[in-house]
């Protein structure tokens, strides 16, 4: 025998309820601001573009057509016409040199090939000269001819423009260029004039004034204890170029070679063993720092055989033996 068990009345109602009733969702909150009235890029190539853009706590709550996005809007709500304006998403760059590109944009080209024609001292001499001629209502305003983007590495002399060479441009107007790196700059004789430099001018705090041979000026910063927060580490030693620009010293060739150059192509050293031996000999008898850029694996090995070469030479390099268990160590 089953037994039947009667609803009771209030169940029976609440469950008629929600038999009949289907399910309902809570209406979405609404956006704090939206954005519209102007040119919206979302940098998504499924939906380029878009009417309207919805902020809620800090965070895009909806991107796309305008009558859709204003589903969002509460009492509470600002909405903002762009006003024909372009908005974009934000950018956020840990590292930038946005002043640098504004002026490498008003300068003189002087990088090194493939980039540039900088390829020597006589073409960056042209390329300033030529510059200057186009560039007349800008020198005439600002006072100065500016180039930017040489490389002593990728020079043919290896070296830095003196500011004698520099005066082959010009001697009555300023003369400056920017290193590519954009840690260097050498004048002409007229910029150093105006600059107020000489041969008795004290390095500037955190810099470097290069002289000619025989002035043997110690920098004031070069040391190992710190001034007011700051020293000066080491010396810079490059030994080739970068992968990007397939300047990279390699032992193998490249898996893609630039135009122009043969399938058997490594790059190319900046130096030769010798120079880089004396280079690093020069560092370890001065007790100076080495800060070396090797890109390419054959830099790295020329690197390391000048640093061994001169561990062996050097008599205060050279390691010191120890008992059993000991450590080796260099001065």
């Amino acid at each position: 025998m089953h037994t039947r068990h009667a609803l009771s009345p209030v169940v029976s109602i609440a469950l008629m309820a929600l038999l009949a009733c289907p399910a309902s969702h809570a209406a979405p909150p609404m956006a704090d601001t939206i954005y519209t009235g102007g040119d919206i890029v979302t940098v998504n190539e499924l939906q380029p573009g878009a009417e309207a853009v919805a902020v809620r706590g800090g965070r895009i709550a909806a991107v796309g057509y305008r009558d859709q996005v204003m589903k969002l809007r509460g009492p509470k709500t600002r909405v903002i016409d762009l006003h024909g304006m372009t908005m974009i998403p934000g950018l956020i760059d840990a590292h930038g040199h946005v002043f640098g590109a504004g002026i490498q944009a008003l300068s003189a080209n002087l990088l090194p090939p493939p980039d540039g024609e900088g390829a020597d001292i006589a073409s960056l001499q042209r390329l300033l000269g030529d510059w200057a001629a186009k560039k007349q209502t800008a020198t005439n305003k600002v006072g100065w001819i500016i180039g930017f983007g040489y490389d002593d590495s990728q020079l043919a002399e290896q070296r830095h423009p003196t500011r004698d060479e520099l005066d082959k441009v010009s001697t009555t107007l300023p003369v400056v260029i920017v290193h590519q790196s954009g840690h260097l700059a050498v004048m002409n004789s007229k910029g150093l004039e105006v600059a107020g430099i000489t041969a008795a001018s004290k390095d500037p705090e955190g810099g470097v004034i290069r002289r000619k041979p025989g002035s043997q000026v110690k920098a004031p910063l070069y040391s190992r204890r710190y001034t007011n927060h700051l020293r000066i580490g080491g010396a810079k030693l490059n030994l080739d170029g970068s992968p990007q620009g397939r300047t990279a010293w390699l032992t193998k060739p490249y898996f893609k070679v630039p135009a122009g150059q043969n399938d058997d192509y490594l790059g190319y050293p900046a130096m030769t063993d010798e120079q880089a031996n004396a280079y690093v000999d020069q560092a370890f008898a001065h007790g100076w720092q080495i800060l070396a850029h090797v890109s390419g694996d054959a830099a790295i090995d020329q690197y390391i055989a000048a640093v061994i070469a001169t561990r062996c030479s050097v008599p205060s390099v050279r390691p010191t033996s120890h008992p059993p268990g000991g450590r080796s160590s260099a001065a």
